[in-house]
């Protein structure tokens, strides 16, 4: 069955986007015109765990607000990488579904592995290739592999929230308050308040 016979394509760019920054949002704007016809999705947790993991989604939400991303495709899932609390509201019989992650979840320690399973039947996660015969959900889940999108922050380049959360919380407040308007636009006090108390504990 190809992608044209099926109902829908439902894309699902999932993660813990900690802090969201304009890389996360260039790469959705990518996908939404890579997948013009479809749904996308942005999944993410409610788990907060210092310090990789300091935002609740809420703060999550919010930042990705401060970046134009429209919130009615923003869903709080248990686990993004699963997203049952988006799919459940597909037909998993007509629903080709694929999952976009950047390439560092594929890398060295790739995040999905399309190895055939113990028994030798295929993997429920298979790449992406819309040339395939691509099943619905009910079946097999897709990967799609986004490039990594390198920003600048303070002159430097970023291409990781980690190392954004590394640089905020070495910084000055003058800093701080320019690292905000770097990342969202504009500076906007209630981002510098959710990663002062997120990434600093202040």
């Amino acid at each position: 069955m190809r992608i044209t016979e099926l109902s829908r394509l439902l894309v699902i760019m999932p993660g813990r986007f900690q802090p969201w920054h304009i890389g996360h949002r260039t790469a959705y704007i990518n996908l939404c015109k890579s997948f013009r016809a479809s749904p996308v999705y942005i999944a993410t947790s409610n788990k907060v765990e210092y310090p990789k993991s300091p935002l609740s989604f809420s703060q999550k939400a919010y930042l990705m607000g401060l970046t134009g991303i429209d919130l009615d495709k923003v869903v709080e899932t248990e686990q993004p990488y699963r997203a049952t609390e988006i799919t459940s509201n597909f037909d998993s019989r007509k629903t080709v579904l694929v999952y976009a992650v950047s390439e560092k979840d594929m890398g060295i320690d790739p995040r999905f592995s399309f190895e055939p399973l113990k028994d030798g039947t295929p993997n429920y996660f298979q790449p992406f290739d819309p040339h395939l015969d691509m099943k619905p959900f009910g079946e097999h889940a897709y990967i799609y592999v986004m490039p990594t999108v390198e920003f600048s922050v303070l002159g430097e380049p970023m291409s990781s929230a980690s190392e954004i959360r590394d640089m905020y919380l070495n910084a000055n407040v003058n800093q701080r308050m320019r690292i905000i308007a770097n990342l969202y636009g504009k500076f906007d006090k209630s981002a510098f308040e959710i990663l002062n108390n997120g990434i600093c504990h202040e």
